[in-house]
């Protein structure tokens, strides 16, 4: 295992280094390959002033992006806490007490600054309730094996607490299957995911991306957005002096125009790389969706029966703009499943009248 670390780490750095190395190039040879972009520099400073302010940002965004946690589920429980083992210890024993008549667990876990959060279970005692407790609010979750969830957070100084009720559970070992990782041996939230890459699940997780050497989740995906937004803007701009500095000078000597127009064909192959991802994004984010729930709806349990046009998660396109950006990296929610009239709501053909009140929003 210490071995697998020590080269994931290799690897990790070997690719940062070559995602540096390569904008150094393209940059690099732009001033080195035309003289007369220095002359401008020195005549119009600003210019390349700003142009570079972009390039290290883009650097910087790439550093920080892949630097940022994405949300481990252990992590976000156990946060100053230490309680991993009582968390496994708790799940263990929901499986095991599965078949006695009334069972009742509680998990105490107290993130810095959100209160206290309790989880219970109690069996046989009617359909799943939340409680609001200190202005803090709960809210559903529902997993397979009949088993509903209530997870709930509170910000400020005071204590919240919260309930879990568990309804009839058809067996323990399927419940176990559902709802709890077979790697990380935790409870596994809605839209989290276990990656084999990090060997960690992830809250809200999208991908694993081998550029940035992490996994794109609910902690870091703003980040990576804002990441491939400056470096679009950045091989925009690149690609557009590259142009300018061809067609300014057909008289060169051949090998530099040559390497030009190659540089500048490969750059063109990355910007339309980027733009697609961005596009793509953008669009998962108007709708919240992740990468992975897009392409493996059919093999997750809880959307497989939702229709394709159906976005479950989705609050409307402003809140979901607005739960995206702002967001804070120390704060971190877990999902909960809509009910079935809220489905039933955003399966209802647009009319005239939703598309004047903007219901989409």
């Amino acid at each position: 295992m210490r071995m697998q670390a020590a080269v994931g780490d290799k690897s990790k750095w070997g690719t940062k280094v070559a995602m540096t190395a390569m904008h150094v190039v393209f940059v690099g040879a732009l001033f080195a390959l035309d003289v007369q972009l220095i002359g401008e520099t020195l005549t119009h400073p600003w210019y390349t002033t700003l142009y570079l302010l972009l390039f290290i940002l883009s650097l910087f965004q790439y550093f920080y992006t892949s630097s940022s946690p994405p949300g481990y589920v252990l992590e976000v429980l156990n946060r100053n806490n230490g309680e991993e083992s009582g968390i496994k210890r708790g799940i263990d024993s929901t499986s095991s007490s599965a078949s006695s008549k009334e069972t009742h667990l509680t998990l105490s876990i107290d993130p810095p600054g959100y209160g206290t959060t309790t989880y219970g279970t109690d069996r046989g005692k009617g359909p799943a309730q939340g409680e609001r407790h200190g202005g803090a609010i709960s809210s559903p979750i529902d997993v397979p094996g009949n088993k509903t969830i209530i997870y709930g957070s509170a910000r400020g100084k005071g204590q919240a607490q919260f309930t879990v009720k568990e309804e009839m559970i058809s067996s323990a070992s399927h419940t176990s299957r559902s709802s709890n990782c077979a790697y990380c041996h935790c409870w596994q939230p809605p839209r989290s995911k276990h990656c084999h890459d990090c060997e960690k699940c992830v809250l809200r997780f999208d991908h694993h991306c081998v550029w940035l050497g992490t996994c794109i989740g609910q902690g870091n995906h703003c980040k990576f957005w804002w990441y491939l937004f400056e470096d679009s803007m950045l091989c925009i701009w690149t690609a557009a002096m590259y142009i300018m500095s061809i067609c300014r000078d057909v008289s060169k000597e051949w090998w530099r125009g040559g390497l030009e127009i190659i540089l500048l064909i490969a750059l063109l192959f990355c910007l339309i790389i980027l733009l697609m991802l961005l596009l793509f994004h953008t669009y998962l984010i108007l709708t919240n969706q992740t990468t992975y729930e897009l392409i493996r709806k059919r093999r997750i349990h809880y959307l497989r029966s939702i229709p394709d046009r159906v976005h479950p998660f989705s609050k409307g396109i402003l809140r979901n703009v607005y739960n995206f950006c702002c967001s804070w990296d120390d704060f971190y929610t877990i999902d909960s499943m809509p009910t079935r009239e809220e489905l039933e709501e955003k399966a209802r053909p647009y009319s005239c009248w939703d598309i004047l009140s903007c219901r989409c929003c």
